[in-house]
C-alpha cells in the first residue's frame, strides 16, 4: 500500500491568475499532454486516459496503474520596466497521481488527484488614499486553487462502443493579500481576503470506433460537463500591524463554471500512425 503525497511550491508564475478562481488547467497531465491534450477520440491498454473516461474499457484485463505526473514551467515576461533576472519565474510541481485498474471484462476505473486552477501571482501598484491626495505603494499577492479529487469508471456497451462518467469533489481555497506600504503610515495596513470553494462535478463520456477496413480505423470520442455552481465563502481580516481591525465572513456565495463540451476524431493506420483533431467549447 503506497500514500501519495503532492507538495507543491508556486510563485507569481501567472499575474492573470488574480482573475476568478486562477488559471483553469487545460492539461489532464497523461500520455496525450504531448498531443496538445488531444485525447478525447484515444486510448491505450498501458495508459490512464483521464480525458475521457469511457477509454477506460481499453485498459488490459487483469491490470493495475499507477502513474504521476510533473511539470516544470518557466516564463519569460518583457515589457516596460520588466529587466532581467526579474523577468523570469519558475514552477515545478507534481500535478497528477492516478490509481487504475480493469475490474472486470468491461469495466475499467480510475481514482487520482490533480489540480483544477491554480492561482499565484505578485505585483506592486500605486493607490491613492480615498479623501486625501496621498498615494502610497499596495503590494498584492495570491496563492492557492482548486483541486479535483475524482473517480472515473467506463463501461463497453457494444464490442465497439463505450459509456464513461467521472464523478468529482472540487475543493480548495484562493488566498488574496493587499500591503499598503507609506513613510506616512506608521505600520503596515494588511488586507486578507480568503475564498473557500467546494462541490462535486461531474463529466459524462462516450467512445465509439469503427474499422473502415484492414489498415484503417477510425474512432470518436465525447465529453460533456454540465454548468456547475461552486459554494464560495468569503473570510476577510483587515490588521494595522499587530492589531486586528476586522475578521469576519463576509459573504456566502456562488462561483459558476460554464458547460463543456469536448469532441474528438481520430484515424489509425495500421495501429501505428495515428491523426487526430479535437475541439472544445
Amino acid at each position: 500500500m503506497a500514500m501519495p503525497v503532492i507538495i507543491q511550491a508556486q510563485n507569481n508564475s501567472s499575474p492573470y491568475s488574480v482573475l476568478g478562481i486562477g488559471d483553469i488547467e487545460t492539461s489532464y497531465f497523461n500520455k496525450y499532454t504531448g498531443m496538445a491534450n488531444a485525447g478525447v477520440a484515444l486510448g491505450d491498454e498501458r495508459y490512464i486516459n483521464t480525458t475521457n473516461a469511457a477509454s477506460l474499457t481499453q485498459l488490459r484485463q487483469h491490470y493495475f496503474a499507477f502513474e504521476t505526473s510533473m511539470r516544470l514551467k518557466q516564463v519569460v515576461y518583457s515589457g516596460a520596466g520588466v529587466l532581467a533576472p526579474d523577468n523570469k519565474t519558475r514552477d515545478f510541481a507534481v500535478r497528477r497521481v492516478n490509481l487504475a485498474a480493469k475490474i472486470t471484462k468491461n469495466w475499467g476505473s480510475t481514482m487520482g488527484l490533480m489540480p483544477f486552477s491554480t492561482a499565484a501571482f505578485s505585483f506592486t501598484t500605486s493607490k491613492n488614499i480615498q479623501g486625501t491626495l496621498l498615494n502610497v505603494d499596495a503590494q498584492y499577492h495570491g496563492e492557492g486553487g482548486v483541486n479535483q479529487f475524482y473517480w472515473s469508471n467506463g463501461y463497453k456497451i457494444t464490442k465497439n462502443t463505450s459509456l464513461g462518467v467521472t464523478s468529482s469533489l472540487l475543493f480548495g481555497s484562493i488566498n488574496q493579500t493587499e500591503d499598503i506600504l507609506s513613510n506616512e503610515l506608521t505600520s503596515t495596513l494588511t488586507t486578507k481576503n480568503n475564498i473557500y470553494l467546494r462541490n462535486y462535478y461531474f463529466n459524462f463520456a462516450l467512445q465509439s470506433k469503427l474499422h473502415i477496413n484492414k489498415k484503417w480505423e477510425s474512432t470518436y470520442g465525447i465529453t460533456y460537463s454540465p454548468k456547475t455552481e461552486l459554494f464560495a465563502e468569503h473570510s476577510l481580516n483587515v490588521a494595522d500591524g499587530a492589531t486586528v481591525i476586522k475578521n469576519e465572513i463576509l459573504t456566502n456565495d456562488f462561483f459558476k463554471l460554464p458547460a463543456n463540451i469536448n469532441a474528438g476524431f481520430a484515424l489509425i493506420n495500421n495501429n501505428t500512425y495515428t491523426n487526430t483533431i479535437n475541439a472544445q467549447m
